[in-house]
């Protein structure tokens, strides 16, 4: 992919149109190959929400990684900011014109997603996701205990394996991310 867009900056430079142009790339969001016991891209973990995203824009951008939370909703207002046209006042998103300026930027500090009966809260250090439709006991597809929960300490477990979600030691963190996650969806406390 890196190589194809590569095509498409060294023609349109070629064409002398670079500094007119703006290029994004989004993909699909990702697939399981067999993490969580998952075959398939229907789930609220990392693996199947994350989507690559790769904005080009003459004198901005760099090359540069960054680890900036962003959504895909995100992609029309920054589109607005960088041609220079009014953004309409309805956007959900927010321009990303500041990550561009500077990899270490903030523009989001918590993300959302949502499949089917699942709504999840991302930040740059934990996930909560909430089941709607389980049983009282748990559903072993999603969770492995009682609580129609999950929620992930990014920063000690990447990889979303050990669902703390009920440890008094992060009773603060889910009540706040549960709270955010109320601003976007309705959701049971």
């Amino acid at each position: 992919m890196d190589h194809q867009v590569g095509r498409v900056i060294n023609a349109a430079n070629s064409l002398g149109l670079l500094k007119d142009i703006v290029i994004v790339f989004a993909a699909d969001n990702g697939w399981h190959l067999g993490e969580h016991k998952l075959w398939s891209k229907t789930s609220q973990f990392e693996e199947s929400t994350h989507v690559p995203l790769m904005i080009y824009a003459d004198g901005l951008t760099k090359g540069d990684k960054t680890s900036s939370l962003s959504e895909l909703l995100d992609i029309y207002p920054t589109l607005c900011d960088l041609c220079n046209i009014e953004k309409p006042h309805h956007l959900d998103g927010k321009s990303l014109v500041g990550i561009l300026n500077d990899k270490n930027a903030v523009v989001n500090d918590a993300v959302f997603s949502t499949l089917a009966d699942a709504y999840t809260v991302i930040t740059s250090d934990y996930r909560l996701t909430y089941y709607k439709d389980i049983t009282p006991e748990g559903d072993d597809t999603h969770l492995s205990n009682k609580y129609k929960y999950e929620l992930f300490d990014l920063t000690k477990d990447p990889n979303e394996n050990i669902n703390v979600y009920g440890d008094h030691l992060y009773e603060q963190t889910a009540i706040y991310l549960k709270k955010l996650l109320s601003t976007k969806y309705r959701i049971e406390s």
